[in-house]
């Protein structure tokens, strides 16, 4: 069933931008096109979740192997509400008006998303290199710098500033997940969080930069692309958190 779920979102992933490619504007589509793949990327989550905590259950004698499934279901449960929260964020972006509060709605709706993704990809102690959190402070900066020059309204520098800040400690947990000895997740799942992580970070990038500083040629192309990417490495990284070879290792 999860792997069904999976093959639907991207169908309707597909679907999405071939609806982008056949309208005369490729600027928007309807509301509900937008968030469906998203939804079904938080319903795999919820069922990874559900088996995770299955297998806890089944294991009740095997202390070690019941906390490892039930970190992973908390993992894969806060990886569906996050994407349950980026889709109301969606659909207050997608609607067109000039009232700013639909704008920040949605960065509140995203905001609380990546809060959520910081949940899950929270793990300590804090193991990976001073090198990581100073590139992406450094990065953070330097590009708010770029984007808070070219905002006219004030009142949404600080709204700005703090996704801004939140969405790279989404980024910077990920990448610790990584390295750390202590995550319960199966490898493969914590590279593709960092990745997603990462991708989506970019997507967001895109959406600033085209709103305050400069039009980017097919901008919504580039930012649907690297945001269904995004949402989907991360959601695989919670469908694949399990990993077998590590269940022989606590009997």
């Amino acid at each position: 069933m999860i792997s069904i779920t999976l093959h639907l979102a991207k169908a309707f992933i597909v679907l999405y931008f071939i609806f982008l490619f056949t309208t005369s504007t490729r600027e928007t589509g309807p509301i509900w096109s937008k968030c469906l793949p998203i939804w079904l990327l938080a319903i795999a989550s919820y069922l990874s979740s559900r088996q995770s905590s299955l297998s806890a259950k089944q294991c009740e004698s095997n202390l070690p192997l019941k906390e490892r499934h039930l970190l992973n279901a908390k993992y894969q449960l806060s990886i569906c509400f996050g994407l349950l929260f980026s889709s109301v964020g969606d659909a207050l972006l997608e609607v067109v008006t000039e009232d700013p509060l639909f704008f920040l709605g949605g960065l509140a709706f995203f905001l609380i998303a990546h809060i959520c993704y910081i949940v899950a990809f929270w793990k300590t102690p804090i193991t990976i290199g001073l090198h990581v959190p100073v590139a992406i402070l450094t990065f953070l900066i330097g590009f708010l710098a770029l984007v808070l020059t070219e905002v006219k309204d004030k009142g949404m520098i600080a709204p700005i500033i703090a996704y801004g800040c939140v969405i790279s400690t989404m980024v910077f947990m990920a990448a610790n997940r990584v390295v750390s000895k202590s995550a319960s997740n199966a490898y493969l799942s914590r590279v593709l969080a960092v990745i997603g992580a990462v991708i989506f970070l970019s997507s967001d990038c895109i959406i600033a930069i085209n709103k305050f500083v400069v039009v980017v040629p097919h901008g919504k192309l580039a930012v649907m692309i690297t945001y269904y990417i995004g949402q989907y490495l991360i959601t695989s990284s919670a469908t694949s958190a399990h990993d077998p070879s590590s269940d022989r290792k606590v009997h």
